[in-house]
This record gives structure tokens, sequence and C-alpha cells, in this order.
């Protein structure tokens, strides 16, 4: 009876003109699935708002949850909420325990809030200088706050879509700090960034160290010469010196010898750092970030524009971000433990296959952007397609950033993702595959 029922709510949703998430129908028919399928031919075309499909977002969609080896994603190994809740201590297990599913403050869990404040380092990031937020909203209400038509902006390139596209969307110039390849890998040069500041002044510079997908970062001499352009006064010029948008995701997962960089929100009064609990604190269902900034007026415009996306956070999410928040030194050495690991096995891995894939290893985060040899015709996009109907592995192509790779070839290179347990059995998978994928036509 049940089921009748509701199989007669979904109808009747279909005559009002509704489209049934077709998870809800596991008798649904295959091709009954692909026409309401979120990464048809009519959504791939989508603009709306001036904003074009999520093209990583879109390619993970098609594939994320029906390939059984994923070996792109760049999160680290995700707790288990029981492994999450045996971390608590007693104040968060009484929070939990007695959790009101009611609506939340807005700016966030006064706790939460005083908590991720203390993860800073200088003692400069007081609460109230922290806005809690999903960290895709992050992205978009910054954008929002900061920028207008006509304005200029720099983004490290290749990036995360959003960061680049909700300023094209907005009517901005979006100028390419693009890395240098060197020795199989993509390091980014601080004199190409004077050298584009230079040129203009921009309205805002987006940050993103260590970076998505390359593993690049900067060192602290580097990253202190960025500040200070940004606080040059251009000759003399009386203007607004610009912003930073420091996307501060996978800060924490600097790998052995690598010196982890300030936050940008503690050294650059137009600073704004993003940062959460997906990638260093292996929650990414949660759903939890936030934004940091000094910048009181700066702040009062985000809290303006979260009353218009989420207004206010889930509160169980809150709850166990912070569990995970107080946790986070057993947390992120577990990370980096397991990083350290599946880095040994993709080296010896590579060096196997080296005449298929170009590599070095990368010095910070869950990623590297390694590239095709040419003994491989075709583009990153046929060759990961083909790998993950072979092997049943997903790689992700550098088409999903918009052909942001390598200027020269754009589709020629792939994300590999390192910070998941089952790394080990994905490269085991592929292995057989790889060759044949190769050579395919």
């Amino acid at each position: 009876a049940q089921a009748k029922k509701a199989d007669n709510a979904a109808e009747s949703l279909r005559a009002a003109g509704h489209t049934v998430n077709p998870a809800t129908e596991p008798n649904i028919e295959d091709e009954a699935v692909s026409t309401l399928h979120p990464v048809s031919q009519e959504v791939s075309n989508l603009s709306v708002a001036g904003l074009r499909p999520f093209a990583l977002e879109r390619y993970f969609a098609r594939h994320e949850f029906h390939a059984p080896h994923l070996l792109c994603c760049s999160d680290c190994e995700p707790l288990l909420q029981s492994e999450l809740l045996s971390m608590a201590d007693n104040e968060c297990r009484g929070l939990w325990d007695n959790l009101s599913l009611g609506y939340t403050e807005s700016p966030g869990l006064p706790l939460l809030r005083d908590e991720i404040s203390q993860s800073y380092e200088t003692g400069r990031i007081k609460s109230s200088d922290v806005i809690v937020v999903t960290p895709e909203e992050g992205i978009y209400i910054t954008a929002r706050a900061i920028l207008e038509p006509g304005d200029d902006v720099i983004v490290p390139w290749p990036c995360y879509q959003s960061l680049a596209e909700v300023a094209t969307a907005i009517g901005c110039t979006v100028r390419r700090w693009e890395p240098r390849a060197s020795d199989a890998s993509l390091e980014f040069c601080v004199e190409d960034l004077e050298r584009l500041c230079a040129e203009k002044t921009p309205k805002l510079i987006v940050l993103n160290f260590p970076h998505n997908p390359t593993g690049a970062t900067l060192s602290t001499e580097d990253f202190a010469r960025v500040i200070s352009i940004c606080m040059e006064d251009d000759a003399g010029v009386q203007q607004p010196q610009p912003w930073i948008f420091s996307d501060e995701m996978y800060r924490g997962l600097e790998h052995q010898g690598t010196i982890r960089l300030e936050a940008a929100c503690e050294c650059y009064d137009r600073a704004v750092s993003l940062a959460g609990v997906s990638k260093v604190l292996s929650c990414p269902g949660l759903r939890i970030g936030w934004l940091a900034t000094v910048n009181k007026k700066l702040m009062e415009r985000l809290v303006v524009l979260k009353d218009y996306t989420t207004i206010c956070s889930s509160a169980p999410s809150e709850i166990l971000a912070l569990i995970a928040l107080r946790q986070r030194e057993e947390i992120g050495n577990r990370n980096l433990t397991l990083i350290q690991s599946n880095m040994g096995a993709l080296a010896a891995f590579m060096a196997e296959n080296e005449d298929i894939i170009t590599w070095r290893s990368p010095r910070a985060g869950s990623t590297c952007f390694p590239s095709l040899s040419p003994l491989v015709k075709r583009s990153a996009t046929a060759f990961c397609d083909d790998l993950v109907a072979r092997s049943g592995v997903l790689l992700l192509p550098a088409s999903v950033y918009s052909e942001l790779g390598d200027t020269s070839s754009p589709d020629r290179r792939i994300r590999i993702g390192f910070g998941r347990s089952t790394v080990p059995a994905c490269l085991q998978a592929l292995g057989p595959h790889l060759r044949d994928a190769a050579v395919a036509k």
C-alpha cells in the first residue's frame, strides 16, 4: 500500500510538471533515468544568470556514484559519523544528545565560531571575524560583496570553476595567473603575478594554496611578496588596494618538508580566507565552511548576502563540525599519514607507467595534475571516459576546468586524488587497463 501511494505521488508530481528524483524509484528504466539526468545535453548547454554549468560538478554527477573506483577525489578519507562522535568531548556530546532541530544563528554557532577563531595562529582573528557558510556559498557571496561589473580579477589558472565563473557572470574581466611547467610539475611564479598587477591594478586577487588541482604552493617568501604587491601604492596613484580572496580549503595538507603558509586574513586587512571541514578534516558531507576577515565593512556585506542564500547552517552539521575542529590535530595527522602512504604507492605506479603519464610529486594538498605523454594520441577526456568504462576507475580530465590546463594542449592533463584509503585498490584496478586506454584511438 505504501509503495502504491508513493507511485501515485510520483505520478501526481509529474502531471504537475515536476521532475521526480529517479533515485527514489529503483525500478525505473534506464532510458527514463537518462531523460532526468542532471548532465543531459540540455543542461550542459544551459547558462543561468550568466553562469555556465559547473563542468567539474557535472562530470562528477555523471560518474561519481556509479564508478566503483574513485581516483580523482580532492577530499581526504571521510569519517564515519560514529568515528567522529567517538571523538567528542563531554560538552560536544551533551550538545549532540540534546540537539534541537530548530533554526540556528545566521553567523554560525557561537561555540563553533570561537573554535574556528582559535584555529588561526596569531590570535588576530576573533569569533566576530568569522561567518559560517557552505564553502561554495562562501565563494559566491564574497564575489557578490566585493565585485561590480567592469572590475578586474586575477585568478590562479586552472582553478575551481566558481573562483572565476562568478566574477565573469557579474561582468568582470578575469585574467589568468598561469603556472609554469618545469620537470613535469606546475609552479606559480610571483613574477608573473607582479607583471599582471603592473599592467592593471585588479579589484580582486584570488589565491588558492595549496592549489587544486596541481598540488602547487608558494614559499613563505613568495607569499610575503604577494601580500606586499597588494600593499603597494602603484607609483603613488591613489586607488584602493586590491582585495584578496584566499581559498585555503587545503591548508593543513602540506607534505613533509613544506612549510604551511600564513592565513591571508591574518596578514592583510583586505583579505578574506575561505576554509572548512571538507578536505583537511574529512567531513565533506557536513557542508560546513567559513569565511574569516578582519574587515568589518566586508563582514557586514557578507552577513546581508547570506540571508539570501542559506540564511543559517544545519544544526547537526554545526555540532559535528565543532567536534572535528576540536580534534583537528588528530584528524589532520591521520590524513597526512594516509597521504604519505598513498604518495608512495602512486610514485611506484607512475614509475611503472612513465611512458604514459608524466608526473612529479606535488608539495602539498591531496591532488596532483599530471600530463599525458605523447604516446596517448587522444584528449584527456576521451582517455578518462575510456578508462572508467574499461576499469571502473574515475579520473578527472582537464576539460572539466573549462580547458584550463596547459594553454598549448588544454585537455592533456588529468587530476588524481590521493587522500583516500582506497587509492592502492584504485591503482590496482587501473593498472591492467591503462596501456590499452593509452594506445586506443
